[in-house]
């Protein structure tokens, strides 16, 4: 649901993970400005699947958290997307199937321990 006065952006922005500090908090601007149900969080997968996108579910509060002794995964946001018609070449990682389902997650991950981490998704 758009704010009265605010307009759509036509070409939705995505954003890499990145490591953030546990201060670093998320703008009551920024959390609204995503607030539309049916808005792709990464479009990217209709781009490279070349196939029809429908967003069929939004969580904008998981309220998931995942602490392993320092570094932390906080996950702000997941759609769940269906793909259909997608191109052949995308059909590998659908067992071969033109039709499938893609999650994606908004998420900031936070180092609190005292040595280098990595984490790979």
């Amino acid at each position: 649901m758009s704010e009265p006065g605010v307009k759509d952006d036509p070409k939705p922005k995505t954003e890499e993970a990145k490591a953030v500090s546990a201060k670093e908090e998320t703008s009551s601007a920024e959390e609204k400005s995503t607030s539309e149900s049916s808005e792709i969080l990464n479009p990217k997968i209709a781009a490279e699947t070349e196939g029809n996108v429908e967003v069929v579910y939004t969580n904008k509060e998981p309220k998931f958290t995942h602490d392993m002794n320092g570094f932390k995964v906080l996950v702000d946001e997941y759609p769940i997307v269906k793909v259909t018609d997608m191109n052949e070449d995308s059909m590998i990682p659908f067992n071969d199937q033109i039709n499938g389902y893609v999650v994606s997650a908004k998420a900031a991950i936070g180092n609190g321990t005292s040595k280098p981490m990595y984490y790979n998704n």
